[in-house]
């Protein structure tokens, strides 16, 4: 058993990338094993685990719940898709020395545009009291783990942290301090969010996530790690997902590209038209340069 971390900003493609690569035939999904995780590592403040909380004996049974999930899969390599992960890698790197990783990177905008979505529709829920969409949220989760121990296992952990026959309750979590959010929490979360706007918190997000992946990626060996963008993956699927199975070094069936799942083409550059020209002002400040940096903002945006 071994084991594929994708991590990246939330709504930045990295479930698509998941349910592609659980196409082949050698890689089992895991989706966003959060209850795992977080039975073994503090989540009360953040998303950014200390080490202090690593010992050898979380890690030796977190590698047992991997093998046992590869043995109930009957496949030989696990894939964990949890945008937290991105602030974790050093540590997760001390239990799992051999782990391959992909970073998937999209245009912070967009990604911003998207993760701003995913929270006014929670906000939505919430306080118009939507309870059918608020139980389906959460049937969707349950849905996305292949079996009852981890659906028992999510459930658990959920009622162990809040007990309550209310929804709105596990849409919030603790994780938002009572409020409603969507995201990865990112180190000083409270104290931008209280400063800032939710649309400026939505693109700090971004940042916080690419920043944490670069920096930790600079510690991985090379030949365990690479980085796609959602777009290229959009456009040019093929050469794309060859780069990814080169690093893995697994073969592609003939038939891989044909079964797997249809790509959205236009799902890029959706900012221009998601945004007002006060949100575009809004959200520059935090992510303008490292747009730039990357190449997918230059000049007037």
């Amino acid at each position: 058993m071994n084991v594929i971390f994708i991590t990246g900003c939330g709504r930045s493609g990295t479930t698509i990338l998941e349910t592609i690569l659980n196409g082949h035939p050698l890689i089992a999904e895991w989706y966003e094993p959060y209850y795992l995780w977080e039975s073994y590592f503090d989540a009360t403040a953040g998303d950014v685990w200390s080490h202090d909380q690593y010992t050898e004996a979380k890690a030796k049974a977190i590698r047992r719940e991997f093998g046992i999930f590869a043995r109930k899969a009957r496949k030989p390599l696990v894939l964990d898709k949890s945008p937290y992960h991105a602030f974790n890698i050093p540590l997760i790197q001390r239990i799992f020395p051999a782990a391959k990783w992909i970073h998937i990177l999209r245009d912070g905008r967009d990604a911003t545009l998207s993760l701003h979505r995913q929270w006014e529709k929670r906000r939505a829920m919430v306080s118009n009291k939507q309870g059918r969409a608020m139980a389906a949220t959460a049937v969707e989760m349950l849905e996305r783990q292949p079996f009852w121990r981890y659906r028992l296992w999510a459930i658990a952990h959920e009622l162990a942290l809040r007990p309550s026959l209310d929804p709105r309750r596990y849409l919030n979590k603790r994780r938002w301090q009572g409020q409603v959010g969507y995201g990865p929490r990112f180190d000083g979360w409270q104290a931008f969010r209280d400063t800032h706007s939710h649309l400026q918190f939505n693109a700090m997000q971004w940042v916080a996530s690419v920043n944490a992946v670069h920096r930790h990626f600079a510690l991985l060996p090379e030949a365990n790690r690479c980085e796609i963008r959602y777009e290229d993956l959009l456009a040019a699927p093929e050469p794309t997902l060859a780069k990814v199975f080169a690093m893995l070094d697994l073969p592609v069936p003939g038939d891989f590209y044909r079964r797997m799942p249809a790509l959205k083409s236009g799902n890029v550059h959706k900012w221009p038209a998601g945004f007002t020209e006060a949100q575009k002002h809004q959200i520059r400040p935090s992510c303008g340069d490292l747009l730039e940096q990357l190449g997918y903002a230059t000049g007037r945006w």
